[in-house]
């Protein structure tokens, strides 16, 4: 069941939290050597809802702390410089029938020539530099499943259409596409996100 949300206050301070975390992604992106992203990406196949299977330590210390059920939702939507996509991050605080804690940016595509390298901000500044880079992505025409880092090879997701009953040898694969672009996880702690209790299905 749902529980009560709490003051502004303590929404505010884990989104302010958010904040800088990204900010903090955005400006040393620029001296950490780049990810090898997809060659091309269908933003409106891409749109919609996505479950958070696993995740680095330094986004479960940070802008994910105490965070269970965590999704997110992409729309495709334009301004008056030209198409974006508006991101909405969920979480449940502190347990699977905590309160839901929510964080709204936007994602640009910088250079229409990488597509699969997008500019996440959340705040007033926009961000200068790519620094959500699509790594893996499929099946081709279903976009099931996305494994995503950065170019400090410190934060890395596992994202999936469904919360659970995710495929082990699917996630062992997205693990080695991550060791060849240079990541470690065990040595950033990649783990499970808790989804179960999340949802009916």
């Amino acid at each position: 069941p749902d529980l009560p949300l709490p003051p502004a206050a303590m929404i505010a301070r884990p989104l302010t939290v958010l904040l800088v975390a990204l900010l903090l992604h955005v400006s040393v992106a620029q001296v950490c050597p780049p990810l090898t992203s997809v060659p091309q990406l269908d933003l409106e196949r891409y749109a919609g809802a996505w479950y958070e299977i696993a995740a680095s330590r330094f986004v479960y210390n940070t802008f994910e702390r105490n965070c269970f059920c965590v999704r997110a939702n992409y729309t495709v939507t334009a301004d008056e410089n030209g198409p974006y996509v508006s991101v909405n991050n969920y979480c449940r605080k502190f347990s699977v029938e905590g309160y839901e804690s929510i964080a709204i940016g936007r994602a640009d595509i910088l250079n229409p020539e990488k597509p699969g390298e997008l500019a996440v901000s959340f705040g007033p500044v926009p961000a200068s530099s790519p620094n959500y880079f699509i790594m893996e992505l499929g099946p081709e025409k279903n976009y099931g499943y996305v494994l995503v880092g950065e170019p400090c090879r410190r934060s890395l997701w596992v994202l999936s259409r469904s919360p659970l009953n995710f495929d082990e040898e699917l996630f062992e694969y997205l693990m080695n596409v991550a060791r060849k672009n240079g990541y470690d996880p065990e040595a950033i702690a990649v783990r499970k996100t808790v989804q179960e209790g999340c949802w009916n299905c």
